[in-house]
């Protein structure tokens, strides 16, 4: 018992086990391939955001060192001087507050040299051209004499505690980088960030460029004792680090990826630019969750440099990879890959599975009909054998397959072929079924008495086949009470008792014979050979959604309509065959025409399109083969409704 059950299910858990490997590959193979694509996806989004960002970054810079430039031009436009008046104006026209939020101070610083520093602090005290009560409170300061002043004398807005402040006056560094200014001719930005307390705690940096005395016509000296004569001192501006980065990249605070803003050491650092211990941090958006990261492989990262005069930014770019993937999670993609091959396999076993067992019920079908004691055989309108049982290929002398696809008149003699096709011809035109007793001489030469049942099969309009069944008229007996169903051809019984149930074998009688065909041999054998469903025709005679919608949906609206039509087909037909004996086609025509409405409308649509072409016709002959094969429609129709119709009837009484 256990061999046998290893028997039936190994092949099916061997199929199943190479299935199940064959969907985890796949699903592996597409969830490796979604995450590499989703990553190198994720990737690129991170450098263009990355990118995008340094770009505006370096726009805004670029801006606010335009203003410090635009200051200097003003200045050096009037010769190197410009009043308070002159520069307040200059500066309100700026729009600060719209255009440069970040801008925190625009002032003018002074050369003043110790000889003229009285001088000097008495205009200062004296200029009434903004304030009234002018600014008699000014002092430099720190206090005490030095060689030279470099003093805070215009700003905007005006701070009390930056207002005459002598920027050279405090760390060594300021002072030179005040004196590599003026004799560079360049900008200069505050090598490091300076705390401001107001409004609110910030890094705010300072950019700064010198002005120099120009005569009428003349130009900026080149050389630097030329521009240390003509130095008279250095505009400048202060701005907030934060607001700068706030107004460069207005939706930072919703992007995914994060900046960090350092101030670099050296401006000249070879190699690729990354952030040591000695740069010093601006501006600080990644947050604590981001920095806890560092290092990990789901942080992406990339410094970028931002130019600031002669310094580098060091802008570095952070971001959560997960917060950057989009499309498709890859073990989704992987577990539908998985499950699609799973499934693909599975319609693939069942596919297997009903082709052997449509193989199988085929195999036995030719055993049955090839131990049926009468020939079998479907013939196309070309007179192509497109099935034939043993019987009949021994009657043609040749082997079923040497005898299948070939003509009749290559297997049978020719008189004899052409005998049989001029009847089975007329069951083509009709669409009617023949019951025959004919002369037919096979291979042999030898005329035997036949009886034929001929069948049109076809799923269209026309039938495109005619299934014959034919057996000695002389040899076979007239079944007896209590004679077994299975006659004594002298061929072995193919199968154990009880094969054949359901299966009625052919007999001899005229009437015995139509009755005994069995009708369920040759539905199934039609289906078998030609693919189709044995009910097909049946759907094509009449569509019983048409009618159910011309009636309503009601049955017995459904009977009345179809017994009414079937009641004015046959008063038409009749109509159509005197005025065919009358030889007036044009009143078929018209009959032809009237009829084909009404059939189309309760779903009779073979008759109606058979009833079209009547219409087209305008020769007698062709006339009357088409009221030929309205004649048999109508005569299936009657069957076929009267079943139909019924049954439903029946059923909705239960």
């Amino acid at each position: 018992m256990a061999d046998i059950a290893s028997r039936n299910t190994g092949p099916g858990a061997a199929c199943w086990a190479g299935a199940s490997v064959l969907a985890l590959a796949v699903g592996t193979g597409v969830y490796l391939g979604t995450a590499h694509a989703v990553d190198v996806a994720a990737r690129a989004r991170f450098d263009h955001l990355a990118r995008s960002g340094k770009l505006q970054l370096d726009g805004a810079v670029r801006a606010y060192a335009d203003v410090v430039r635009g200051l200097a031009g003003m200045f050096e436009a009037n010769g190197g001087t410009a009043t308070r008046l002159q520069f307040h104006r200059y500066v309100e026209a700026l729009g600060v507050a719209e255009h440069y939020p970040a801008l925190e101070s625009v002032n003018f610083a002074a050369y003043v040299e110790d000889g003229a520093r009285d001088a000097f602090v008495a205009a200062v005290r004296a200029d009434r051209s903004l304030d009234p009560a002018g600014y008699p409170d000014f002092a430099i300061r720190p206090a005490g004499h030095r060689p030279s002043h470099t003093v805070l004398t215009y700003l905007e807005p005006l701070l009390p505690e930056k207002f005459g402040v002598d920027l050279t006056a405090g760390a060594p560094v300021a002072a030179q980088t005040m004196a590599r200014t003026r004799d560079s001719g360049r900008m200069a930005a505050s090598g490091k960030p300076v705390v401001v307390e107001q409004p609110v705690r910030h890094l705010g940096m300072g950019l700064r460029a010198p002005v120099y005395r120009v005569t009428a016509g003349g130009t900026v000296p080149v050389d630097v004792e030329g521009r240390r004569a003509a130095y008279v001192g250095s505009v400048g501006i202060g701005f907030s680090v934060p607001a700068l980065v706030r107004g460069a990249l207005p939706d930072a605070v919703g992007r995914p990826v994060a900046l960090q803003l350092y101030a670099a050491a050296a401006a000249d650092a070879a190699g690729p630019l990354a952030v040591n211990g000695a740069d010093s941090l601006l501006y600080d958006g990644a947050g604590p969750a981001l920095a806890a990261l560092a290092g990990d492989d789901d942080l992406l990262e990339t410094v970028l440099p931002v130019r600031f005069d002669d310094s580098v930014w060091k802008a570095r770019f952070v971001a959560r990879r997960a917060d950057l993937e989009m499309g498709v999670p890859p073990w989704l993609a992987g577990g539908a890959g998985f499950a699609a091959t799973l499934l693909a396999a599975a319609l693939f076993v069942r596919l297997m599975r009903a082709r052997r067992a449509a193989e199988a019920r085929s195999d036995l079908l030719d055993v049955v009909l090839d131990h049926v004691d009468a020939a079998i055989w479907l013939q196309d309108r070309d007179r192509r054998y497109r099935y034939v049982n043993a019987k009949m290929a021994a009657f043609c002398g040749l082997p079923a397959a040497h005898v299948v696809g070939r003509r009749d008149r290559d297997v049978l003699p020719p008189a004899q072929a052409d005998a049989l096709w001029d009847a089975d011809r007329a069951v083509l035109a009709l669409g009617e079924k023949r019951a025959a007793r004919d002369a037919v001489a096979g291979c042999d030469g030898v005329v035997r008495p036949l009886w034929r049942v001929t069948v049109p099969v076809g799923g269209g309009v026309e039938p495109d086949a005619v299934l014959c069944v034919a057996t000695d008229a002389d040899d076979v007996p007239v079944p007896q009470a209590g004679a077994p169903a299975w006659p004594d051809t002298g061929a072995p019984r193919p199968l154990a008792a009880g094969a054949f149930d359901g299966v009625t074998v052919l007999r001899v009688e005229d009437v015995a014979f139509q009755q005994l065909v069995a009708r369920e041999l040759l539905e199934d054998a039609v289906a078998r050979i030609l693919g189709r469903a044995a009910d097909e025709q049946a759907g094509v005679l009449l569509d019983v959604r048409v009618l159910s919608d011309a009636s309503g949906g009601q049955p017995e609206r459904m009977r009345k309509f179809a017994f009414l039509f079937l009641v004015a087909a046959r008063d038409g037909l009749r109509e159509i065959d005197r005025a065919l004996a009358a030889h007036d086609v044009a009143r078929a025509v018209a009959v032809a025409h009237r009829l084909k409405s009404a059939a189309r409308t309760v779903g009779a649509l073979a008759f109606g399109d058979v009833c079209a072409d009547l219409e087209r016709q305008h020769g007698p002959d062709a006339a009357r083969a088409l009221a030929a094969r309205l004649r048999g429609l109508l005569a299936r129709l009657e069957h076929h409704i009267a079943a139909e119709l019924g049954a439903r009837r029946q059923d909705q009484k239960t």
